[in-house]
């Protein structure tokens, strides 16, 4: 058995800390990407009511809002669109070829919060699923991604995506449901995009020999931006490339 001793420091109030620097230090130093979230535990309601300017939410706030929520205001939660589409693809119920031939549509908070670029991931990524073609339903965000990138009119693209989504009375055949907060960065082992795995059930460090960034589905701006990113912030790290890959 071993036991740990710590001897008690006074620690200075925290109306001295220099609240604005600390977190510049900690967005350096960590290179956060995350949305930070704080979370309190109160015995009752009027201790929380006490506290000046909080924000009460008038419903049960889920972990899939908080992804939409993080995606509005411009932060990662460490997952892309392939990462939810790998998850898709070890589903029993695709993995063992149930939806061959089949139209898949993605729906769901998780889904709404995602980029045009990255919702054309899983769309493109049907064909991984064996399913005839996958949709999204459009909506504002793609109203905009065609103003700002085609030049389109807004009032000449929102006609074209009428009808661009299932009915609201369809029978699906099957809905295959996932939690986007149980979802962690994933990779899919050798031999079929269906074999993913999060990066934690590795078991240990993996050799690399080929690194290829850009194909397919991992050839949009955003994931340009994001090996832009890996790179720079390696680099003033002093790493470099590893001689054997």
């Amino acid at each position: 058995m071993t036991e740990s001793k710590t001897s008690a420091q006074a620690l200075p109030e925290p109306a001295s800390y220099d609240w604005t620097q600390i977190v510049d230090d900690l967005n350096r130093l960590l290179r956060l990407r995350t949305t930070p979230i704080g979370m309190k535990l109160f015995a009752t309601i009027e201790e929380m009511e006490a506290i000046p300017r909080i924000r009460r939410p008038k419903s049960v706030h889920t972990t899939d809002q908080i992804v939409a929520q993080a995606a509005r205001l411009g932060f990662t939660i460490g997952i892309t669109a392939k990462d939810l589409m790998l998850q898709i693809l070890r589903h029993p119920y695709i993995k063992d070829g149930y939806a061959i031939g089949k139209l898949v549509e993605y729906a769901g908070a998780a889904v709404a919060a995602l980029s045009v670029d990255e919702r054309a991931t899983m769309t493109n990524m049907a064909a991984e699923v064996g399913a005839f073609t996958g949709i999204v339903r459009p909506d504002e965000k793609v109203v905009e991604y065609l103003q700002r990138e085609r030049g389109l009119a807004p009032g000449d693209v929102r006609p074209l995506l009428e009808g661009l989504y299932s009915d609201a009375d369809a029978e699906w055949e099957r809905v295959l449901e996932f939690d986007a907060g149980e979802i962690e960065p994933m990779v899919a082992l050798p031999g079929d995009p269906g074999n993913g795995v999060f990066l934690g059930e590795l078991g240990g460090t993996v050799k690399i020999d080929i690194a290829y960034a850009g194909s397919c589905t991992a050839g949009k701006k955003s994931d340009m931006d994001m090996y832009a990113a890996v790179f720079r912030d390696s680099l003033e790290q002093g790493k470099r490339v590893q001689p054997d890959v």
